[in-house]
């Protein structure tokens, strides 16, 4: 019993946090830390705000879906996403299949999508690991 109460004890330090690291840095990075759950922890309102996104944990398929957002992509003949997206950086990240990437099954570990950035008119930088 008291191994799985420190267990969780560890799970709320943890998510505790990553919840003070989330958000706008003193470099001008929006930096968070993700577990799959990007679209729970950027609020609507900054969203269409983000210049410069820095990501550390891990994504999937679902978490591509609010990046593309974020980025101001192309999404049909005239229409484009509001995100004003500059600079992001994923070399902390960890990838792994799962989720939905463009309503498609995202069924890749360690992989970008090819159309991940696709028509973006902001996009000038994308850092990545090794």
């Amino acid at each position: 019993m008291k191994k799985y109460v420190l267990i969780a004890l560890c799970c709320l330090m943890g998510t505790i946090s990553a919840m003070a690291q989330n958000g706008l840095a003193a470099d001008g990075w929006y930096e968070y830390t993700v577990t799959c759950n990007l679209s729970e922890l950027i609020p609507e309102t900054e969203k269409n705000q983000i210049t410069k996104l820095r990501l550390k944990g891990v994504i999937r398929g679902d978490d591509f879906n609010v990046i593309r957002d974020i980025a101001g992509v192309y999404i049909n003949s005239s229409n484009y996403t509001e995100g004003k997206l500059e600079m992001i950086d994923l070399s902390n990240v960890v990838i792994i299949k799962g989720g939905y990437f463009q309503n498609v099954p995202f069924n890749y570990d360690h992989y970008i999508p090819q159309a991940l950035f696709q028509g973006s008119k902001t996009l000038k930088e994308v850092h990545l690991g090794n």
